[in-house]
């Protein structure tokens, strides 16, 4: 069994990010969470839709999409999250190599929905309770997305 995952440690990780991101895309996006972590990051400047940044660090090979944040409620996360928030695109980045993908919520959910998600599952342990997603082969869903590059410093 994997260790508990650590919000507190991976939550600065995924607030620099989200300012990385910000710094390089500010003439298009601004900040729509006012630092309330449960809110969508960003709004889109002219139309108001709303966009959720996910980042992770390992190589790009799946894309991990949440389930339930918190499986004991059936609290949704990942996209499902994101469509019931009204968020329009999920942008999901590898910081590891920079490239990073631009979904349509609405299409992506509906993607993953046709897939045999049993196949890919996964269960997180977290303190207190369990987080599910589904680790998702790149090429089960990319072709859905517009692909980019930023990259992101260590610093």
């Amino acid at each position: 069994m994997p260790p508990p995952a650590n919000f507190r440690k991976d939550l600065p990780f995924g607030k620099r990010a989200e300012q990385v991101f910000l710094d390089a895309y500010s003439p298009f996006i601004e900040p729509n969470n006012n630092n309330d972590s449960r809110s969508p990051d960003f709004r889109i400047i002219g139309s108001g839709d709303l966009l959720e940044l996910k980042s992770d660090r390992y190589p790009p090979k799946r894309f991990f999409f949440e389930r339930w944040s918190v499986e004991e409620t059936k609290q949704p996360g990942g996209p499902w999250r994101a469509r019931e928030e009204g968020v329009r695109y999920l942008a999901y980045w590898f910081t590891s190599t920079g490239e990073w993908f631009l979904f349509e919520v609405d299409a992506l959910v509906e993607r993953l929905e046709s897939l045999p998600l049993a196949k890919y599952q996964k269960s997180v342990p977290n303190r207190g309770y369990r987080t599910v997603g589904y680790a998702v082969p790149m090429e089960l869903v990319a072709d859905l997305a517009e692909r980019h590059e930023l990259a992101f410093s260590k610093e």
